[in-house]
């Protein structure tokens, strides 16, 4: 437990060190007496051989001094406050500086798909101080859209191609250093348009089971685009038994043809009912018998005749109940009709964009209601 004597002594050699390298600020003393505590009582005196300089030839032989109120030989100023001192040093402040940060970006108006670039300018508020450093959060329509290091000149940049159509509220955070507290941007919007568009018309469609109803779905050209738009379709419920398909699946759109028309039909399903007749082998074979006695009869005599046709007529009867000889049956199949109620038909056109990265998706979706 012998801890607090070293400390004590650590902090007093740091306070010697900031005394003697950058020079002891007097005002301290006076504006916060707390950074040192006053030692008063006693003293720092050892024994002396009489007659050496300074040692008193009287009785008690010793030199030193004694503690006092104020500045003394002994100790000083005192024992000293670390914190107290360091927070009366001038110019100190433990709040870090404020800083400003300022949002830009490189294009306020794009196509979809189309790079854009916002740079944040990190800086000191009062225009002074070291360069910032840490990094700067950019979020749109307040989400999260990426983070990027505070650089040379207080610089931050993001570069992001995934903007979907519309109109972004552009924010960029800074998180703050050592030496600066963070602060927050103004705020730009970013207006992204489409490359093209798909319309439908109508888009909402009644039917019954066993139609099917079409839609036409106008692909367009947006911002001077030109090239393959690719269409598909899908249900909001697979098992509905409704189908979709397109056609043309897919559309070229140039400054010579700005609008395709694709056509999408919907098929639902009817109820039906269907019987297949399965003949059974005794019909067959009392067929057969009547057939093989028919062939004896020609040509036969009276006699002959009549005990051909018994023979012929106990054969179909033999025939017709042998064993594993069974009669015609049928089988019915049963179809159920789409069930009545609203579903979503959702057509999709992807492409790659005006000559840069990414892609542009555009949607559109169809009502059908099911009588």
């Amino acid at each position: 437990m012998q801890r607090r004597p070293f400390m004590v002594l650590a902090l007093s050699m740091a306070f010697f060190v900031l005394s003697v390298g950058v020079g002891f600020p007097e005002q301290i003393v006076t504006t916060s007496p707390a950074a040192f505590h006053d030692v008063t009582a006693g003293n720092n005196f050892v024994p002396c051989i009489p007659g050496s300089p300074d040692c008193p030839v009287a009785a008690p032989s010793r030199i030193g001094f004694s503690a006092g109120s104020g500045y003394g030989q002994v100790a000083g100023l005192g024992t000293i406050d670390a914190y107290a001192l360091v927070t009366a040093w001038p110019n100190f402040s433990d709040v870090a500086s404020a800083s400003t940060t300022t949002l830009s970006a490189s294009a306020s108006s794009i196509p979809a798909g189309t790079i854009v670039t916002f740079t944040a300018m990190v800086a000191s508020a009062s225009g002074t101080g070291p360069t910032p450093t840490g990094s700067v959060e950019f979020t749109v329509d307040g989400a999260n859209d990426g983070s990027a290091p505070v650089g040379n000149g207080g610089v931050a940049n993001l570069t992001d191609s995934t903007l979907p159509a519309g109109t972004h509220n552009v924010v960029a955070i800074y998180s703050g250093d050592a030496n600066y507290a963070g602060s927050t941007s103004n705020s730009i919007m970013e207006m992204v348009s489409s490359n093209y568009t798909l319309t439908a018309d109508p888009t909402s469609v009644n039917t019954t089971p066993g139609s099917s109803p079409t839609s036409t779905i106008t692909v367009a050209t947006d911002n001077g685009f030109s090239g393959t738009v690719n269409l598909t379709c899908a249900l909001s419920l697979t098992s509905a038994g409704i189908t979709c398909s397109l056609s043309p699946a897919s559309v070229g759109l140039n400054s010579t043809t700005p609008s395709q028309p694709v056509t999408l039909t919907m098929t639902t399903t009817a109820a039906t009912t269907t019987t297949t007749e399965v003949r059974g082998r005794s019909r067959w074979l009392t067929e057969s018998g009547f057939l093989l006695a028919g062939i004896f009869l020609v040509g036969a005599s009276a006699r002959r005749l009549r005990c051909v046709m018994l023979l012929g007529f106990l054969l179909c009867i033999f025939l017709a109940a042998g064993p594993g000889c069974g009669n015609s049956s049928s089988t019915t199949t049963t179809t159920s009709a789409t069930p009545a109620g609203t579903y979503t038909v959702t057509v999709t056109g992807t492409n790659g964009t005006n000559g840069t990265t990414g892609t542009f998706t555009a949607i559109t979706q169809v009502t059908l209601t099911v009588n």
